[in-house]
């Protein structure tokens, strides 16, 4: 495999990429030459903290100054994904987008046809992926341990984990805790079954804590550096609840929360003919061949991945010349596509949406 080192351009200077993207390029052993963002002075004030040589306050402007970029790191709220991936795309750099991978089902083919059409590469979706829990369920999915999976529960709630800022406006976020825990959720959970298409989706969002902002949110930080207004009230949902069905007959529980009155409780649970496992307790429950029931404790440590994992994987892919990495553009387009069928069906007061392909 190639030696050269993977120079990167971080276009966003917001919360993920200074907790992140910067640390973690670094991490998986690329070089982060340079920062872009559009409020002024922004991007300056990042690459004077991470020792980043080189900022801009448009992305045009960093792509111009630096060709030898070979990936765009797109770490910007979700209504710009698609320019600033196509930006980077048609000046010839691989990208990675960070979750949620478009803003919609049709942004999503366009990125995607843009890098067939340009020979790039994506990485798309969650970080989650390339943790050690979803790696080892995968290898263990894929060994036929589980039999025929037929349904899917994925739960990912929080007592009180509202976001803030531009997370709680429809116009830059372009949902709520569907767009963001919910995209890791969804993107795992397509993941493990294999990318199956989807026949159906039936859901409802609800607002009931659109006036409640934490005290301290991760997602504050433009608030906290003044250029960026927090708000009052949220116009998008903060619990999401949805069925889906795919073509190779899983039926899928898929529940996401913000805020809510119960536990924290943050899992998969897939029911197979052979066995269930629970990744919430990394647990197998199965029988013995003279039916005695078995519960299997699997070694493999929790939590949702980081993204130095998931960057290291990009990189291997960029220096051995795949065609594709683990998270390519097919798969953000099943997840935008369930994504899209679940805000229309909320919106339609719960009304099935259905799939013609």
């Amino acid at each position: 495999m190639s030696e050269q080192v993977i120079r990167v351009g971080i276009a966003g200077a917001g919360t993920i990429a200074d907790m992140a993207h910067c640390k973690c390029w670094r991490e998986a052993g690329a070089e982060v030459v340079a920062m872009a963002d559009i409020y002024p002075g922004r991007a300056a004030a990042f690459a004077k903290k991470w020792d980043v040589p080189n900022a801009y306050e448009s992305v045009t402007e960093m792509l111009a100054a630096h060709p030898e970029i070979d990936v765009v790191s797109v770490a910007v709220p979700p209504y710009a994904h698609k320019a600033v991936a196509m930006e980077a795309l048609e000046a010839g750099k691989h990208i990675y987008l960070e979750k949620p991978s478009a803003a919609s089902e049709a942004e999503m083919v366009e990125i995607n046809d843009a890098a067939h059409r340009l020979g790039k590469l994506i990485m798309t979706g969650s970080q989650s992926v390339y943790s050690s829990a979803t790696q080892a369920v995968k290898r263990y999915i894929d060994a036929g341990n589980l039999g025929e999976i037929y349904f899917v529960r994925s739960i990912s709630d929080r007592r009180r984990g509202t976001a803030r800022g531009w997370f709680r406006q429809k116009e830059y976020g372009i949902g709520g805790v569907g767009m963001d825990t919910g995209s890791h959720s969804l993107d795992r959970m397509v993941y493990l079954l294999g990318t199956p298409k989807p026949v159906s989706v039936t859901a409802r969002t609800y607002d009931k804590f659109a006036d409640y902002i934490p005290e301290r949110s991760y997602k504050a930080a433009g608030i906290e550096e003044g250029v960026e207004e927090d708000v009052p009230v949220a116009d998008v949902e903060d619990t999401l609840i949805a069925f889906v069905q795919f073509d190779n007959g899983v039926t899928a529980y898929f529940e996401n929360t913000w805020a809510v009155n119960m536990d924290k409780v943050n899992g998969v649970w897939l029911h197979g003919t052979k066995a269930g496992l629970s990744m919430s307790e990394a647990m197998v429950y199965s029988e013995t061949d003279d039916k005695i029931l078995t519960d299997t404790k699997m070694e493999f440590p929790m939590g949702w991945g980081s993204h130095t994992d998931a960057f290291v994987s990009f990189i291997d892919c960029i220096k051995s010349g795949a065609k594709e990495t683990q998270s390519p553009g097919e798969r953000a387009i099943i997840v935008c596509r369930i994504t899209d069928a679940i805000y229309e069906s909320a919106a339609n007061g719960g009304k099935q949406i259905c799939f013609e392909d």
